[in-house]
């Protein structure tokens, strides 16, 4: 299994997961997500953040926190466009960029052919 993972500015996090999947006729399942995980005492932040985005889930993760999760294309693509409008600053805006490259191939379903899943996994955040 291969992740990359890059923080954005502040709590949240992009990621590319590549993992073996048996059940695929590849052999190999890409997935990307956005996530922003804090304390559940701040559950009330993460939903006003889904409220605003209008997409995305909630969650429970371990006893004390809350984790905020994207990972359906539609979704991330308003993530991204959020992005677009209000853009990161330092080295974060350089892994968002190949964020965004790799939610491209993915939309595009350039993953699906060989080449395509080589560039693919070649985006390290």
């Amino acid at each position: 299994m291969v992740y990359y993972w890059a923080t954005t500015d502040g709590d949240g996090c992009l990621g590319i997961n590549i993992y073996k999947d048996n059940a695929d006729k590849r052999g190999w399942r890409v997935q990307l997500l956005f996530e922003i995980h804090l304390h559940k005492k701040d559950t009330d932040l993460l939903q006003k953040i889904k409220e605003i985005f209008i997409v995305g889930k909630i969650y429970n993760s371990k006893p004390n926190s809350s984790k905020y999760f994207v990972t359906s294309l539609a979704d991330l693509q308003v993530i991204k466009n959020h992005f677009n409008n209000y853009p990161l600053h330092t080295q974060k805006f350089g892994d968002l960029e190949l964020f965004k490259q790799a939610l491209d191939l993915v939309q595009n379903k350039e993953h699906l052919t060989l080449e395509g899943f080589k560039k693919q996994n070649k985006q390290k955040l």
